[in-house]
């Protein structure tokens, strides 16, 4: 018995959806797992390691941690940044330009602060009062070490911020002792966030250490002791109060003021955005704006 044409013609419309279907659902599966691994593994992830470097330089604001992005120019130079879809990688160039701006605007800053606190810690102290407080303070750091038990194997006082370990004598192995003294630093980062940040170095700096200016030399007039600021009857915030009011003044520290909190709201959208591609490369949305 013949099959009536309604029922031919009904099934001839059923199988032409259902092909339509099948060949869309093959072209996605194709295209979301050819090339996938390379993109996650060659474009991604290395840009997310790109990201993760900048986010920690600018909250370091270090002069010794700049922003260099390794994975970008070389994507660049490639062609594998025409990959990335067009609104991530106009963030991610976006990026790249204002975190250089800042690590231009921290050596800047850095120079400047410098040479603000040299001008008036010469007015603090002098070279032989540098010489004497440290043989002094030597002399202290030594008492206290031998008055412990056993041989210490590091005079360092807790890292929790940028700052000078003490020098430790090792003509002697097994006798190590202290040579100079050392003390917590006060960085870039530490101007930009005054004067909370104050409070922070205050807690670190005891009587037998410095408080460093410059944190890649050494030198009398870089750097200051607690005796200093008693001799003076002054507190180290007000001390540091004139040098700030100087700082705020220049286009270079109202950059960063104004651009790095921007910038790293930036850096975490960017960061969670390849997050998600390392997870699904080859996103559907792509597929459909093809």
């Amino acid at each position: 018995m013949a099959t009536p044409w309604w029922k031919r013609t009904s099934a001839k419309l059923w199988l032409i959806p259902v092909a339509t279907i099948v060949t869309i659902w093959g072209a996605v599966y194709t295209y979301k797992t050819t090339g996938a691994t390379e993109l996650r593994t060659q474009v991604y992830q290395p840009l997310f390691s790109d990201l993760v470097a900048v986010e920690q330089s600018i909250e370091a604001l270090s002069p010794e941690r700049p922003s260099l992005m390794k994975a970008l120019p070389e994507l660049k130079r490639t062609g594998g940044f025409e990959l990335v879809p067009r609104d991530l990688g106009e963030r991610m160039l976006r990026i790249s330009e204002q975190s250089s701006k800042v690590d231009a605007a921290i050596q800047t800053v850095r120079e400047l602060a410098l040479r603000e606190m040299s001008s008036r810690i010469v007015h603090l102290r002098t070279q032989e009062s540098d010489r004497a407080w440290q043989e002094k303070t030597v002399r202290i750091l030594r008492e206290m070490s031998n008055t412990q038990k056993g041989i210490a194997d590091s005079f360092s006082f807790t890292m929790r911020h940028e700052g000078r370990s003490r020098g430790i004598d090792l003509r002697n192995p097994s006798t190590p002792d202290v040579s100079a003294p050392g003390g917590p630093a006060f960085v870039v980062r530490d101007w930009v966030s005054y004067p909370e940040s104050v409070k922070i170095v205050e807690d670190l700096w005891t009587d037998v250490d410095y408080l460093y200016f410059n944190d890649r030399h050494d030198a009398w007039y870089y750097q200051i002791t607690r005796e200093d600021l008693e001799r003076q009857k002054t507190a180290l915030l007000e001390f540091l109060a004139p040098v700030h009011k100087v700082l705020r003044e220049s286009p270079d520290f109202k950059l960063l003021l104004e651009a790095r909190p921007a910038l790293l709201l930036d850096i975490a959208t960017a960061k969670a955005e390849v997050a998600d591609r390392i997870r699904d490369p080859k996103q559907l949305t792509d597929f459909l704006l093809r």
